[in-house]
């Protein structure tokens, strides 16, 4: 057996070897988690009040988004033209591409990039400001797709791994990412810019008024829930069913540039929504002598005007009185 006076030297040894692997581990350990970056554009989206991206194809000019004094809006400016923009949109673009979590690095130097599409010449460059400042950026390359197998396939309806290939501004190292980065980025500017004329879910719909070029109105109100009378007068149910399921959702791409407020003087139908937690949204239609039949307004969307060609917006949100009249 060892004696008590060896048992404290091979303990001393044994304490001695435990502090050297430490010692040359813990930077191989630190080194390793350095080399991985886990997250991509590290940034607080808050602090993001500007945004531009190109896309590779040289004959698209750069887009840029400028977030508004009242901090919820935002300008889409392209060419130098501004217009509105849906604020959703943006606000999905910057929770998906800032902050991004790496899955893994798919290379490390710039041998790989074009294979990748994040070079400079074939992947899409984003660029984040604040104020004055330049915040980050990325270029946002090749999509994979790889649909899932096996018995979890059909209980999650098929949904396979989607991946996006990041390389941040300034680095060499590809990183691939979850989602469908480059679907946010495209070349049409109608899909960034705001479409929506009423949005309401239809429960939360209390009063509809209504004020027709002919001289006359109508005034819908709620007296209980699903329950609606018009001037006073029990509302035909499947009417007033059929008019508020398309109503809660009227939005249109048929967005025109060149309107000002002074262009508005053809006859007007008037429709104001009163709904339960947000201010009344009144919905204005002119009609006008050219091919888009009228010219809509929204205090929903201040500052953006729709024509109306095939007259599908005004069919869905103006009404005859008879309409909602029961049988």
């Amino acid at each position: 057996m060892l004696s008590s006076k060896n048992f404290k030297i091979w303990f001393a040894v044994f304490a001695v070897l435990l502090i050297v692997v430490f010692v040359a581990l813990v930077p191989l350990r630190k080194k390793s988690e350095r080399n991985f970056k886990r997250n991509l554009v590290e940034l607080t989206e808050s602090d993001v009040d500007r945004i531009v991206f190109q896309l590779p194809d040289s004959d698209v000019p750069p887009m840029e988004f400028k977030r508004k004094e009242d901090k919820q809006s935002w300008d889409l400016v392209v060419k130098g033209k501004a217009f509105v923009a849906e604020p959703k949109t943006i606000k999905t673009m910057l929770r998906y591409c800032v902050n991004m979590r790496s899955l893994r690095v798919a290379g490390t130097n710039s041998n790989r990039w074009a294979e990748f599409k994040v070079a400079d010449t074939n992947a899409v460059h984003v660029e984040f400001f604040g104020g004055k400042n330049k915040l980050g950026g990325a270029f946002i390359g090749k999509f994979s797709y790889l649909p899932q197998q096996g018995q979890n396939a059909m209980a999650n309806e098929g949904r396979g791994k989607m991946t996006t290939y990041v390389r941040e501004e300034g680095e060499n190292t590809v990183h691939s990412v979850d989602g469908y980065l480059p679907g946010f980025f495209v070349k049409d500017t109608k899909y960034y810019r705001r479409k929506m004329i009423f949005k309401a879910e239809k429960q939360d719909i209390t009063r509809v008024f209504a004020q027709l070029p002919d001289g006359s109105s109508y005034d819908i109100k709620r007296i209980q829930p699903g329950v609606f009378e018009i001037d006073g007068q029990p509302v035909d149910t499947t009417g007033i069913s059929k008019y508020l399921y398309s109503a809660d959702n009227i939005n249109s791409r048929d967005l025109l540039d060149d309107v000002t407020p002074d262009m508005l003087k053809g006859e007007v139908s008037t429709i104001r929504f009163e709904v339960e937690n947000m201010d009344p949204v009144t919905v204005k239609a002119y009609e006008t002598d050219d091919e888009n039949k009228h010219i809509f307004t929204s205090s929903m969307s201040p500052g953006v005007y729709w024509g109306d060609p095939m007259d599908r917006l005004y069919r869905m949100t103006f009404k005859p009185r008879e309409f909602f009249i029961q049988k």
